[in-house]
């Protein structure tokens, strides 16, 4: 950890803001110390007035940094994902030089909530006033350069030198794809998406890992059988359905999406891993001789329970909405 006590964690907030929310939220609720880092003078001093005022001074550390707009200018222009020559720190090892200096331990995660337009770019409307600085809310290729630039950062740091876990905020769902193509460019081994939905807002918590940490579990949530797989159904089929029933299900219910983020299929020799964000893990083994699919879930019981409801009707196709399906297709064929 970075300078607190033995057994509490350390977090960095990249961009602080004036409010300075998440460290002080994280130290309230959690007892972390924090780190936040800011480029905006009149933010940072309205931070550190607003860590005084709740007596956490001690807690939380706050650094002023240098933007990092050439790093941002570099990527994503013109199809480029940073794989050239390094064009200077980003946003995290700028923060992490600044308090090296101060002679501070490097803390173990970061989260950031990234300014999300161009700059230059007009901010759509928001019914909730915004009273955000305006470094807050634009940077130099908006919130996908500048989360490309901790991404470019944290690679360059690596799996010794750098931090446990990764986390940023992203408001615009196209942006994902760019910065998931950019994670495997660098060869990041570990990475999740958990998606959050708060009236009509949407946001999504990209976070990756360079040390591939095993998903957290809590036991066994159980076993869901589905029985009568008819016999020249193939594994690969049968997988496909399921992972295209959970999909239908996460992005139908929020509720469900917000606890379990994506659904991501890793293929084993014997079988396949579908992994529902971090909460879910569910391990398939082809059907026995008996017609007997097996599904077996580690993790959140309750999202296990909810997500394999109503499943066997549709990996079998044999639920009214297959039954309608299929009908209107033979119609269809036999004109």
């Amino acid at each position: 950890g970075g300078g607190g006590a033995a057994a509490a964690a350390t977090g960095l907030d990249i961009g602080v803001g004036a409010s300075c929310v998440y460290p002080l939220l994280g130290h309230r609720a959690f007892g972390w110390r924090w780190f936040g880092s800011e480029v905006d003078a009149a933010s940072l001093a309205a931070a550190q007035a607003n860590a005084r005022r709740n007596d956490l001074a001690d807690a939380v550390k706050l650094v002023r940094v240098e933007p990092s707009l050439a790093l941002q200018r570099s990527l994503f222009r013109q199809g480029d994902l940073g794989g050239g020559a390094d064009p200077g720190p980003g946003p995290l090892r700028r923060a992490l030089e600044a308090l090296e200096a101060q002679g501070e331990l490097p803390p173990q995660f970061c989260v950031c909530n990234p300014p999300f337009f161009r700059a230059g770019e007009d901010a759509p409307a928001q019914r909730d006033a915004c009273t955000a600085a305006k470094t807050e809310s634009e940077t130099a290729g908006g919130e996908a350069a500048f989360v490309g630039a901790m991404i470019a950062d944290s690679a360059a740091l690596g799996p010794e030198r750098g931090l446990l876990f990764y986390t940023a905020m992203i408001g615009v769902k196209a942006n994902l794809g760019r910065l998931k193509d950019l994670l495997r460019a660098r060869g990041v081994p570990w990475t999740r998406v958990l998606a959050m939905q708060q009236g009509r807002t949407r946001r999504w918590i990209l976070a990756w890992s360079f040390r591939a940490p095993a998903p957290p579990r809590a036991g066994a949530a159980g076993t869901h059988t589905i029985e009568g797989v008819p016999a020249g159904l193939a594994f690969d089929e049968l997988r496909d359905r399921l992972v295209e029933h959970l999909r239908r299900v996460v992005a139908r219910d929020a509720g469900a999406e917000g606890a379990a983020g994506g659904v991501e299929v890793v293929s084993e020799p014997s079988g396949a891993v579908v992994r529902v964000g971090t909460d879910l893990e569910l391990a398939l083994r082809p059907p026995d001789d008996r017609g007997r699919f097996d599904i077996a879930g580690a993790g959140d019981k309750a999202l296990f329970h909810k997500l394999l409801d109503g499943a066997d009707g549709e990996v079998l196709r044999t639920n009214r909405r297959w039954r309608r399906l299929l009908k209107k297709k033979s119609a269809a064929e036999t004109k």
